[in-house]
C-alpha cells in the first residue's frame, strides 16, 4: 500500500507567519533534518525562501548539503546543528570554518569545544569565536542540559565562556508531546533555563 504525504506550501508559509507573531524578536529555525522529515528539504526550502527563517539540521553532512542548496541571495541564512557538539576535531573545524552554529548539550561539550576552537585560533593566529546554542532537556530525556541542574553549573559555564572562544547566543528545547499540564511545566522549566543562561552570558538570548 502506497502512502502519500502532501504539504500545502501556502499553509507552511502561513504557519511561519503565525510563529513569528508569537516569537516576536526571537529567530525561527525550520528543522529540515532527515530530508525535512521525508517531505523533501529542497522543496521545503524553496517554499520558505521568501521568509526570514533560519535552518536546523541533525549533523555536519546535512549542514553542508543545506548550505549548498541555499540560493545566492540566501547565503546569509544560519544553519544550526542541533544534535550536540561534533565529537572529532576535524568535523568541529569544518563546522567552525563554515560558520555553522553548534548545539551544546552538556558542560563537557562546552569545555571540549573551547579547547578545539582555541587550538584552531592558535594555528591560524586569529581570535575567532564559534557560535553555539544551548540545548536544554525539559522533559524529552534526549539531548540537553538537565533544566533542574543548571544553577549549580553557572560558575563553571561562566569560566568556560570567559576564554573568549565561544559565543552563546541561543537556547532551545524539544518539548515532549504529553498532556497540556505537563507541556506547561516544560515551558516553565525552559523559561527558568533561559534566565540562568542570560545570567551566565549577561545578555538576552534569541
Amino acid at each position: 500500500m502506497k502512502v502519500t504525504k502532501k504539504v500545502n506550501r501556502d499553509n507552511l508559509i502561513s504557519n511561519i507567519s503565525v510563529l513569528k507573531n508569537i516569537a516576536k524578536v526571537s529567530k525561527i529555525y525550520a528543522v529540515v533534518k532527515a530530508n525535512a522529515y521525508g517531505i523533501g528539504e529542497n522543496e521545503v526550502m524553496t517554499a520558505l525562501e521568501t521568509t526570514d527563517v533560519q535552518y536546523a539540521v541533525a549533523d555536519l553532512d546535512e549542514a553542508m548539503r543545506i548550505q549548498k542548496l541555499l540560493r545566492s541571495e540566501n547565503r546569509g541564512k544560519e544553519i544550526l546543528i542541533v544534535a550536540g557538539v561534533l565529537t572529532d576535531k576535524e568535523s568541529t573545524r569544518k563546522a567552525y570554518e563554515n560558520g555553522f552554529i553548534l548545539g551544546v548539550s552538556s558542560l563537557r561539550e562546552l569545555k571540549e569545544l573551547n579547547t578545539h576552537v582555541l587550538g584552531f585560533n592558535l594555528e591560524r593566529k586569529i581570535n575567532g569565536r564559534i557560535r553555539v546554542h544551548i540545548a536544554v532537556d525539559t522533559g524529552m530525556n534526549r539531548l540537553g542540559f538537565d533544566s533542574r541542574d543548571l544553577v549549580k553549573f553557572k560558575e563553571e559555564m561562566k569560566e568556560a565562556i570567559s576564554l573568549g572562544c565561544i559565543d552563546i547566543d541561543g537556547i532551545y528545547s524539544h518539548i515532549a508531546p504529553v498532556n497540556h499540564g505537563e507541556i506547561m511545566d516544560q515551558y516553565n522549566r525552559f523559561k527558568d533555563a533561559v534566565q540562568v543562561f542570560e545570567d551566565v552570558c549577561d545578555e538576552n538570548l534569541v
